[in-house]
């Protein structure tokens, strides 16, 4: 019978606003083998852009100190928090957990989780000026908005209604 682990990586909110910039994540490790104890010698998180981690360790965050042994179905927990940056990322953050270790007939076993969180933007920092071009008929042709100033680059821009006052 081939041994098995899995991993859940579970964030403490499915979004974040692009102004916190610290989110918590629970990686809850299972033995999931119908009689193999393992050994978990590894626990790694990085994300999808490499700014906040790059295959860090969070073996002290665990329940237990690595290596920890998990007999079937025996889980631990590893709390840990990730400081996500809030500029120039895609808006969607992904972070996975890889986990290490060896079964009881000493041989080698991985897995690994991701956790998703979408970066929400701040209508307050999305406030820029706009530059905006009519046509020969006074009506909008373009509306163009100075990307640099904006403090976070990858959130969709609504624009729901613009007045515009005087001109000839």
């Amino acid at each position: 019978v081939v041994s098995s682990l899995s991993v859940i990586n579970i964030p403490d909110s499915p979004e974040i606003s692009a102004q916190n910039d610290s989110m918590g994540f629970t990686a809850m490790i299972e033995n999931t083998s119908l009689v193999d104890d393992i050994t978990v010698s590894s626990v790694t998180t990085t994300d999808n852009n490499l700014q906040a981690l790059a295959n860090r360790s969070i073996d002290n965050t665990c329940q237990q100190p690595v290596p920890f042994t998990l007999v079937p179905g025996e889980i631990v927990s590893c709390d840990f928090e990730v400081s996500i940056p809030s500029d120039g990322i895609d808006p969607t953050f992904v972070n996975t957990v890889f986990v290490t270790g060896i079964d009881d007939d000493q041989l080698p076993i991985q897995t690994s989780g991701s956790a998703q969180v979408v970066i929400q933007c701040d209508l307050l920092q999305l406030q820029t000026d706009l530059e905006v071009y009519c046509n020969s008929n006074r009506s909008i042709k373009q509306v163009l908005v100075d990307i640099d100033k904006l403090t976070v680059k990858y959130c969709p821009i609504c624009i729901r209604g613009i007045l515009i006052y005087g001109g000839d």
